[in-house]
């Protein structure tokens, strides 16, 4: 799972919560959290982006594509 999904089924997990009772509501919200605690890990590993002629580009050693799906996670 890259970072970006990880980041978006923390997020799908929170929602689910909300739908729960407590107990399964707690679970799903564990999982929000190991799953954002992933997604927090990678990006952290990645460069912040780099501003160009006044757009975002990927940073060095970052491609195009994992900027652009965390560009599109994070909405």
């Amino acid at each position: 799972m890259t970072g970006p999904e990880h980041y978006k089924r923390a997020e799908e997990c929170i929602e689910l919560a909300a739908t729960y009772r407590q107990d399964a509501a707690r679970e799903a919200l564990m999982e929000a959290q190991v799953h954002a605690t992933l997604a927090l890990a990678a990006v952290t590993a990645c460069q912040a982006p780099v501003l160009i002629a006044g757009k975002l580009a990927a940073p060095a050693g970052l491609s195009e594509e994992v900027h652009l799906a965390w560009a599109e996670a994070a909405g």
